[in-house]
């Protein structure tokens, strides 16, 4: 078995792939809501940084 091997994936595969790294995202903000607080303002400010470079990576294209 390949475990970093090149796969080919249908749209509805994605969506699955997305709703459930969503669900696993509400699940740990529930669960670890005071942990997050704490690092709201670095997370966000990476947030920020990440938006940006995608978003001048893919007018560049």
């Amino acid at each position: 078995m390949k475990l970093f091997g090149k796969y080919t994936f249908h749209w509805w595969q994605l969506g699955i792939l997305k709703l459930s790294i969503i669900t696993l995202g509400l699940i740990i903000g529930a669960s670890w809501s005071q942990t997050v607080q704490q690092v709201m303002y670095p997370l966000g400010v990476l947030f920020v940084i990440s938006s940006v470079y995608i978003i001048v990576v893919s007018l560049k294209q």
